[in-house]
């Protein structure tokens, strides 16, 4: 399954980058997801990737740009996980479950994922600097949703008429799934019934 050229462009951007800048976009990512967006500072960055503040300034030269760039490593490292996840797949006629395993990859790395999407989204509206994070999203995610569902209409596996336009409901609907279940108290222990739930909206939406 080929790579659309947004994820392509950023995965060679990021494979340009130096282990140590890599560490510091992981270790923003992760405060970010525990802290959010507005109490986090580039101390409480370089604390976690082990490195000084300055180093995070000679790189990035902001504190929007590290949050930009951490979530475009996110992005591309989830869209590698789910690449993976389909190719290593034994059964071609289910398709939506390796999807939906390499996306509801556990409750913690999804609630960590989710909290850093919405925060980010969040700017996007109201910065510029964050203006290009939903075509980011959108030409990764809705690409590779595409991919799928292209995939499984040629094999006979779904049946739809506008593959782009059942890409953008899929993400309708992983994105509503997991906003719904982000607000829940019980969320770890509901991961598993709020991804069964997806899977049943997903096949009947693709008819599978």
């Amino acid at each position: 399954m080929a790579s659309s050229s947004v994820e392509d462009s950023l995965a060679v951007e990021l494979e340009s980058r130096s282990d140590r800048e890599i560490s510091i976009l992981r270790a923003a990512y992760h405060v970010m997801a525990r802290s959010g967006s507005n109490r986090l500072n580039l101390q409480d960055i370089a604390d976690r990737a082990g490195v000084s503040k300055g180093l995070i300034l000679y790189h990035f030269q902001s504190k929007a740009t590290v949050l930009q760039h951490a979530m475009q490593w996110a992005l591309v490292e989830t869209a590698r996980r789910i690449r993976a996840s389909l190719e290593s797949a034994d059964d071609p006629n289910d398709r939506l479950g390796p999807l939906l395993d390499a996306i509801f990859v556990s409750a913690q790395a999804n609630r960590d994922f989710q909290l850093v999407y919405l925060d980010l989204i969040e700017h996007s509206v109201r910065e510029d600097a964050f203006a290009e994070l939903p075509a980011m999203t959108r030409g990764i995610i809705e690409a590779l949703y595409a991919d799928v569902v292209r995939a499984g209409v040629e094999d006979g596996v779904f049946a739809v008429d506008d593959v782009d336009e059942a890409a953008l409901l899929m993400r309708v609907v992983i994105d509503g799934t997991f906003l719904q279940w982000l607000q829940r108290p019980d969320w770890e222990a509901s991961h598993g019934a709020f991804r069964a739930r997806c899977h049943a909206l997903l096949a009947d939406l693709l008819q599978a």
